[in-house]
């Protein structure tokens, strides 16, 4: 009898209980309890993970080093190069959320920690900074009341933090004031949604919320029938939503709102489709929990969840089902890559599967044997490297990141082995 099902949910929901319990102060907060956030920063792999914030090379998996104005690399006083690492000890912080970019530069960016700790950081220096950038040895930071286990979201006024406890904070960009709070019944663990004046994001409580963005009054409220750990997507059939991740990055970001729907994984066994004005259309009925942000291309909805299930839904036909694989692995948390040819999905257990876009056939299955609970990244190809990357992070730091090409082949690993 297959018993990992059953037990890959236990273990999530033993995860989702430990991250409530840090987060209302029950117990205290330790290492090897979250997982990392990854982005691109001028081809680099910005990595936020427990107590430090680094970049790595995505062509070598090599840790970047650390250079002055001139481009010269730095070193200590033994002449050993210095990485590019920001660590979080000197001010006791732990990290979940990536750093907010500030400026165009890529220079000085917020960062977050998760007892909400908001300092300034030069991202060319690696250093705590001012506001304008200049590297300091005692960080300036402000505190907000309420716990972050998720990626904040910025527009040109405001930052917006979603709380593990309860509520969705505004603040005001430049003086990290408080612009306006949104009281919710329960914690919101997953980032929250811009599009247009709107931010609109879900919490523990099975609500789903959308919100004017610029003072925080609530314009609908719809209850999903199960709580909601992962973000929603939004979906309206333009250039700005419909894309494979392996394609470029969109720049039309103009979005036909008269199109555009919401779709949420739930703890109810469920991926809801919900309209622009808070009205359910329909839902499609899943194995297990979704604990994951769904991917949509071509107008196909890619989701996954805890039983270890994938499926490709139709979201011109009420959710109807195309296809849908049991991967015969624990549970899925991993948002699915969708590249041109495949649907890439990653398990709890570290199994990296790909799936072939037209029916779900499993076309390779690559095991890195770590427990993986983020999202993937892309990383486009280069000059230098012809092929884009697929890099997948795991919570052992000893064997934090795998690179694949798009084809399946491991790259490197980080921290490199030698």
């Amino acid at each position: 009898m297959n018993t990992s099902k059953p037990s890959a949910r236990l273990s999530l929901l033993f995860l989702a209980l430990l991250i409530l319990f840090i987060g209302v102060g029950c117990v205290p907060t330790r290492l090897g309890t979250g997982w990392a956030s990854l982005r691109l920063v001028d081809n680099n792999i910005l990595v936020t993970y427990n107590d430090r914030i680094l970049l790595v090379d995505s062509g070598t998996g090599r840790p970047v080093q650390l250079t002055d104005n001139d481009g010269r690399v730095r070193t200590n006083q033994d002449g050993t190069p210095l990485r590019w690492e920001l660590l979080g000890q000197p001010t006791q912080s732990q990290f979940f959320a990536s750093p907010v970019q500030m400026t165009d530069s890529n220079e000085v960016a917020l960062v977050v920690d998760y007892q909400g700790k908001i300092f300034n950081a030069n991202l060319k220096q690696a250093c705590f900074s001012t506001a304008s950038g200049s590297c300091v040895d005692n960080a300036p930071f402000v505190t907000i009341q309420g716990k972050i286990y998720t990626d904040v979201v910025t527009d040109d006024e405001r930052l917006y933090l979603p709380l593990s406890e309860h509520d969705v904070l505004a603040l005001d960009k430049t003086s990290l004031t408080e612009d306006w709070r949104f009281i919710t019944r329960r914690g919101v663990w997953s980032a929250p949604l811009l599009i247009g004046e709107n931010i609109y994001f879900a919490e523990m409580g099975h609500e789903f919320y959308a919100l004017n963005a610029e003072n925080g009054t609530k314009l609908w409220q719809v209850d999903l029938g199960g709580a909601v750990a992962a973000s929603p997507v939004f979906y309206d059939g333009t250039p700005a939503t419909d894309y494979a991740d392996d394609v470029p990055a969109p720049t039309d970001m103009n979005y036909n709102l008269e199109n555009g729907r919401f779709y949420v994984g739930t703890f109810n066994r469920s991926i809801v489709q919900i309209s622009m004005d808070g009205a359910i259309e329909t839902v499609f009925t899943t194995n297990d929990w979704v604990w994951s942000t769904p991917k949509v291309v071509d107008g196909v909805l890619y989701t996954a969840d805890l039983s270890g299930t994938v499926y490709a839904l139709d979201t011109t036909n009420n959710l109807s089902l195309i296809w849908k694989q049991d991967t015969q692995t624990t549970g899925i948390r991993a948002r699915p890559m969708v590249t041109q040819d495949s649907v890439i999905v990653v398990s709890q257990n570290g199994i990296v599967l790909w799936l072939n876009r037209a029916d779900g056939s499993v076309t390779l299955r690559q095991e890195i044997n770590e427990e993986t609970l983020s999202d993937m990244l892309y990383v486009p190809p280069t000059e230098s490297r012809p092929e884009g990357l697929v890099v997948i992070s795991t919570i052992n730091p000893n064997r934090l990141l795998f690179a694949f090409t798009v084809q399946g082949q491991q790259v490197w690993l980080y921290p490199p082995a030698s």
